[in-house]
């Protein structure tokens, strides 16, 4: 794997640690004013931003010949870290 991808794969963790905060906070939701105020701005940011990048994201995935359920599924979970890497073919389906 190449330097790039060793970065690429980096970057996709941020997605997947703000989606662990959130289930945490699910799970066991925090007593602290603040950091319950910032599960909210995690949760909005991870579920907002990432269906505000779908109308992106779906051209990009169906030009390359993934399913609709990948597509909006890969988004959701990570974000522009996954689908404009793909975009500039620095990532595989």
């Amino acid at each position: 794997m190449t330097k790039n991808r060793w970065a690429l794969r980096g970057i996709m963790t941020v997605p997947l640690i703000g989606w662990l905060y959130i289930l945490s906070g699910i799970a066991r939701p925090c007593e602290v004013r603040l950091l319950r105020g910032f599960w909210w701005v995690v949760v909005s940011l991870n579920g907002g931003l990432h269906a505000c990048q779908l109308p992106f994201s779906l051209p990009i995935g169906k030009r390359l010949g993934l399913s609709n359920f990948r597509i909006v599924a890969k988004t959701m979970l990570f974000g522009a870290a996954w689908w404009k890497p793909l975009k500039s073919g620095l990532i595989d389906r």
